[in-house]
C-alpha cells in the first residue's frame, strides 16, 4: 500500500512517500529524498532481528537444521546494522559456523556503523570471505585505520591481517566498482592480490537508491553460489541493483527474472 502526504516541517521540494507491507510487520524503514539537492535521509528500525539471541540460534540449529555440511557452499551473511546490538550473537555465529566452504559475507552497511563499531568491523572483516561496502564506507574504514581516505592502503592492511581467502567489493567508488581478491572462485588457498575495476552502466531513470547496495549483494552472492565467475557475479549484482533503483522502496519489478541475465553465462564446473 502506498500513501503520499505533505508535512509542514518538510520543504516543498521534498516528497514523502510511505509504504506499508502488512505481511512483514517486524521492521520499519523510511527514506526521504530531496529531488532538488539529491539529499537523502534514512530511518530504519530492523525490528525483531535485534532480539535474536544465542539461545534462539541454538534452537534453530536443532529444529531447522539450516547448516549445510561444510563441504557444501553456504554463506553466513552479516549486516553491519546488526552489530551494535548483537555483537555477542555475531561472535557466536562466526566462531561456530565458519568452516570448510561455509563462508562469511560482511556488509559494512553505513559510515557511522564503521566509525562507531570499528574494532568489531575489523574483527569480522579479517574472518570474512566477502566484504561489501561503498566508497564512503571504505573511506570511513581507512580513516579509522589511520590512512585518511586512502582506500588502497586500508584494503592491503585487511588482506595482510586476514591471511586467508578474501574477496572485497567496493561499490559506488570514484573509479567505479572495484573488486579486489586473493582467490579465484571457491578456492581455499589465498594467492596473489588481484585488482579489477569494473565498468558500471549509468542508470538514467533512478527513482530511489534505497537498498541498492543490498540488492547488489543479493545478486552477486546468488550468482556466486550458482558457480558463475566473479566478473559475471558483478554483472548480475549490478543488474539487480539497477532494477531496484527504478522503483520506490527496495523492490524488484514483478516481471524481473534473473535467468534473463544468467542465461548466456557459463558456469564454472
Amino acid at each position: 500500500m502506498r500513501r503520499q502526504r505533505n508535512c509542514e516541517n518538510i520543504s516543498e521540494s521534498t516528497t514523502l512517500i510511505l509504504f506499508t507491507q502488512k505481511e512483514l510487520p517486524t521492521g520499519e524503514c523510511m527514506a526521504i529524498i530531496n529531488k532538488d539537492t539529491q539529499g537523502e535521509a534514512l530511518y530504519a528500525n530492523i525490528g525483531a532481528s535485534t532480539k535474536i539471541s544465542m539461545e534462539h540460534m541454538k534452537q534453530a540449529e536443532q529444529e531447522l537444521q539450516f547448516l549445510r555440511p561444510t563441504e557444501r557452499k553456504q554463506i553466513i551473511y552479516l549486516e553491519g546494522f546488526i552489530l551494535p546490538r548483537c555483537k555477542e550473537l555475531c561472535h557466536y555465529m562466526v566462531t561456530h559456523y565458519l568452516s570448510g566452504r561455509r563462508w562469511l559475507a560482511l556488509n559494512l552497511s553505513a559510515e557511522y556503523i564503521v566509525r562507531n563499531n570499528f574494532h568489531a568491523i575489523m574483527k569480522f572483516a579479517c574472518m570474512a570471505y566477502f566484504i561489501f561496502g561503498n566508497g564512503r564506507e571504505f573511506c570511513a574504514l581507512a580513516d579509522k585505520m589511520g590512512f585518511g581516505r586512502d582506500i588502497d592502503k586500508a584494503i592491503k592492511m585487511i588482506f595482510k591481517q586476514h591471511a586467508g581467502p578474501c574477496i572485497v567489493i567496493i561499490t559506488n567508488a570514484e573509479r567505479g566498482l572495484i573488486l579486489v581478491s586473493n582467490v579465484e572462485y571457491g578456492s581455499a588457498k589465498p594467492g596473489k592480490l588481484i585488482y579489477r575495476q569494473c565498468r558500471v552502466d549509468r542508470i538514467d531513470n533512478v527513482v530511489d537508491t534505497t537498498g541498492a547496495g543490498d540488492s547488489f549483494v543479493a545478486g552477486f552472492l546468488h550468482a556466486f553460489l550458482n558457480n558463475y565467475k566473479l566478473k559475471d557475479c558483478v554483472i548480475v549484482g549490478t543488474a539487480v541493483a539497477a532494477q531496484v533503483v527504478t522503483k520506490i522502496g527496495c523492490n524488484l519489478p514483478s516481471d524481473f527474472n534473473v535467468k534473463s541475465i544468467t542465461g548466456k553465462m557459463k558456469k564454472i564446473k
